[in-house]
């Protein structure tokens, strides 16, 4: 993922093993508050009658948080990482991967719920689209719990090459 020209400015004196426990701890903070926001959504897909446009601003919300975690991994971590395992290493592969894929699952399920809403008279979400939603909070909470781990590694001061 290329950094943009802001994102370079920002970094370039915060970078380095020295924030990798500071990022770590930041970023920690902000899978709670991604999670409280999967928890949200969750609430609103156990209603018996969860209407689609409630749960897509719901979603939207999450999606945001989620983007926006990424570009912090992208900004602030990823550069630290770089320079604690190299430009080839197999935990900075591993994040950039992870970044993709994550990013790739939230679009496609921005552009899915956009489809059903406009192709769907129903209001009320149906099983495929509960499933949709559900596979992406799943996504989602595994990356986290599989960052946690990492971010916990960094915050010690061990690195994870």
């Amino acid at each position: 993922m290329e950094r943009p020209l802001v994102c370079k400015h920002l970094t370039a004196s915060l970078t380095g093993p020295e924030h990798l426990a500071a990022w770590s701890q930041v970023l920690l903070r902000h899978h709670q508050d991604i999670q409280t926001e999967i928890e949200q959504v969750a609430t609103l897909l156990a209603q018996p009658l969860c209407h689609l446009h409630r749960i897509e601003a719901r979603l939207r919300r999450l999606s945001r948080a989620v983007l926006m975690h990424l570009e912090l991994e992208a900004c602030f971590l990823d550069p630290a990482v770089r320079e604690v395992s190299g430009s080839g290493g197999a935990k900075l592969q591993a994040l950039r991967d992870g970044y993709e894929s994550l990013r790739r699952a939230v679009m496609a399920t921005a552009d899915f719920l956009q489809r059903e809403k406009l192709s769907h008279p129903s209001l009320t979400l149906s099983t495929e689209q509960q499933h949709a939603i559900t596979r992406l909070m799943d996504e989602i909470r595994a990356r986290l719990r599989a960052e946690d781990r990492d971010y916990q590694q960094f915050r010690e001061g061990r690195t994870c090459t």
